[in-house]
């Protein structure tokens, strides 16, 4: 191949890939700007929280990892965080220490989102385990 048809074929193949490039940017900015968007509401003041629901799966500090449902996610729970929990059904939420949550429990995290993606978890409750029952 001569010097010609060689800088030819790297100037068009550079040439593709910037303009694949710049396709690719001006088919995604739309999706950006939503996902912008919706970031911006609900790391508002009027978004005080969001929830996930799962059951734990490790522990590590103040860093719980839950699962749901094929799904997971790590949260740091703040140190002044409220903890509770609902041993029965029929009662009320009593407040508990970090510790009596245990892997295996189902919890719900209220989570707090921030304007730069950080997630922090501020509340927890733990939920009652699940009542099995015989029937005859």
């Amino acid at each position: 191949m001569d010097k010609s048809k060689l800088i030819t074929t790297i100037v068009a193949a550079v040439l593709f890939f910037v303009l694949g490039g710049g396709i690719v940017v001006l088919y995604q900015a739309p999706k950006i700007e939503k996902l912008e968007a919706a970031l911006s509401q609900l790391s508002s003041k009027t978004v005080p929280s969001i929830t996930a629901y799962g059951q734990v799966t490790k522990i590590d500090g103040k860093n719980v990892s839950i699962a749901y449902s094929g799904s997971s996610m790590t949260v740091k729970i703040t140190d002044n965080a409220q903890i509770y929990s609902s041993d029965n059904v029929a009662a009320s939420q009593q407040k508990v220490a970090f510790s009596n949550i245990k892997v295996g429990d189902n919890i719900i995290i209220g989570l707090k989102l921030y304007s730069d993606g950080k997630i922090e978890g501020t509340s927890v409750t733990k939920l009652p385990a699940p009542t099995t029952s015989v029937t005859k």
